[in-house]
């Protein structure tokens, strides 16, 4: 059953025990020059500010919030750019693992992006927004995807170009 779109950001404050996150990172997004690097981490925490309040206060009340990001080997600078929030990711209590493109091919997981809350609900996330879906049969197919690329992903300070 569909259940309509969402703010995301709503929705995690309704989580009451666990949030999970298969996010496959694009291969290219706002361009990164080196040079600006320091520049568009301070934007881009600035912007996450509000994100990293929401994780903080959840894992403050027994919440369990993990990421895992696919990126593809070596990692675009793109990817690369996302791969530096990890810690502050970390330092806000998210759990954040990373796992190859090719890895995750092989492991047959899906090129989606979705959150998986309380292991009941499952959002989708693409260019048209969040769609939170609760269906039992969709639950437990992310279940499985979320087992498996948790399972093999590996913790962002192992991560080698």
């Amino acid at each position: 059953m569909l259940d309509g779109l969402l703010d995301v950001e709503a929705l995690f404050d309704t989580v009451e025990r666990s949030a999970f996150r298969l996010e496959p990172l694009p291969r290219t997004g706002p361009p990164v020059d080196a040079r600006d690097l320091a520049q568009d981490l301070a934007q881009d925490l600035v912007l996450h500010l509000p994100w990293f309040d929401a994780v903080r206060r959840a894992v403050d009340a027994g919440r369990v919030v993990q990421r895992v990001r696919i990126v593809d080997r070596p990692p675009t600078p793109y990817q690369r750019f996302e791969l530096s929030l990890a810690p502050f990711q970390a330092e806000a209590g998210e759990e954040v693992r990373f796992l190859s493109a090719p890895v995750a091919r092989d492991l047959s997981l899906p090129p989606l992006d979705f959150w998986l809350l309380d292991d009941r609900r499952v959002v989708t996330l693409d260019d048209l927004g969040a769609q939170v879906i609760s269906e039992p049969a969709v639950v437990l197919r992310m279940r499985r995807y979320r087992d498996v690329a948790w399972r093999h992903a590996v913790p962002f300070d192992r991560v080698a170009d």
